[in-house]
């Protein structure tokens, strides 16, 4: 299997954790979230990828180099201009002159999730269908983009962000797909497209096969700090078995790396990760935090759904609520 993973966003949503790293590089419970989804795609069967990147792109040549760390070919492919999330697949894909080599898995960068490939991989083989999206349930599609589908799962609808009550269905696009060559000779060859708003409905337009595979993988969007945190989540209180945490447990969902230093009178309140060169003074009162590397946080502080990028100091006394801080 080959991959096309799209990681050229700038990660606004995520700002001021994203000023200086990409989305896909901030730190999930220790290791960065575009670490854990190469171990995954190769775990299960991925052996090519492309990383279709535009902002900050040197930084992913610097980590991952041609993948051969992960088992992967990884290739690296950086887009002269915003293209889109369909103008960005194309591109990548002529510049490594793979167009016409067969199907090919598309994913978001930005996900965190135990989603099985290679079940999409094989469900798209069982159909003449020019491109397959997966899809998952969810109680309120309004901020969601819908994907509806007939009994045998061929695709006749799609909704952007529905409002309430008008959903034609409650299956969501949950960011993966494969597509056969003759839904990429689809996109434009030059210009601005997205896989959302233009391909898929000109390929609706054409009456091209499109098929739905659901599937009910955890998955989460890190683009915002209540993703970010709740991601994070999952893997510090262990419901993402096959995703380590990189740190030293000291109570159900409370991480740590192995030279924080942590006062005995704070008080710390699951999840927590605490990055290296951490320290903790006396009294803190930390719920729901993630801290990168070298943060300090002072005595008797609070502080409540924060994420802290490196390098932040924490005043004594300070009360940090629901703040990404860089």
């Amino acid at each position: 299997m080959r991959a096309v993973i799209l990681v050229g966003g700038l990660g606004t949503r995520l700002r001021p954790l994203t000023n200086q790293l990409p989305k896909p590089l901030v730190p999930i419970a220790g290791e960065a979230l575009m670490s854990r989804t190469l171990r995954r795609l190769q775990r299960q069967g991925v052996r090519h990828v492309i990383l279709a990147v535009q902002y900050l792109a040197e930084q992913f040549l610097a980590a991952y180099g041609d993948g051969s760390a992960f088992g992967l070919n990884l290739q690296i492919v950086q887009e002269p201009e915003p293209l889109g999330t369909a103008g960005a697949v194309r591109y990548a894909l002529a510049q490594t002159k793979l167009l016409d080599a067969g199907p090919i898995l598309v994913l978001n960068g930005d996900e965190l999730t135990d989603f099985d490939v290679a079940q999409l991989w094989q469900a798209h083989a069982q159909t003449a269908g020019v491109a397959t999206i997966a899809v998952r349930e969810v109680a309120d599609t309004s901020a969601f983009g819908v994907v509806a589908s007939d009994e045998q799962q061929r695709v006749y609808a799609f909704q952007e962000k529905p409002a309430p009550g008008t959903a034609l269905a409650n299956t969501i696009n949950s960011g993966a797909y494969v597509f056969a060559p003759a839904a990429l000779a689809q996109i434009p060859v030059q210009g601005f497209a997205m896989l959302e708003r233009d391909l898929f409905p000109s390929l609706l337009a054409a009456q091209a096969p499109i098929y739905a595979y659901q599937h009910s993988a955890y998955s989460q969007d890190i683009g915002t700090l209540a993703g970010y945190l709740a991601a994070n989540e999952a893997v510090l209180m262990g419901r993402l078995p096959q995703e380590p945490v990189h740190g030293i447990q000291y109570a159900a969902g409370v991480w740590a790396a192995a030279d924080a230093q942590i006062s005995p009178s704070a008080q710390l309140i699951a999840p927590i990760m605490l990055g290296s060169g951490c320290v903790v003074g006396e009294n803190a009162r930390l719920e729901r935090v993630v801290a990168w590397e070298r943060v300090t946080i002072e005595a008797a502080a609070s502080l409540t759904n924060v994420a802290l990028a490196s390098d932040v100091l924490i005043a004594h006394h300070a009360t940090v609520e629901g703040l990404a801080l860089g």
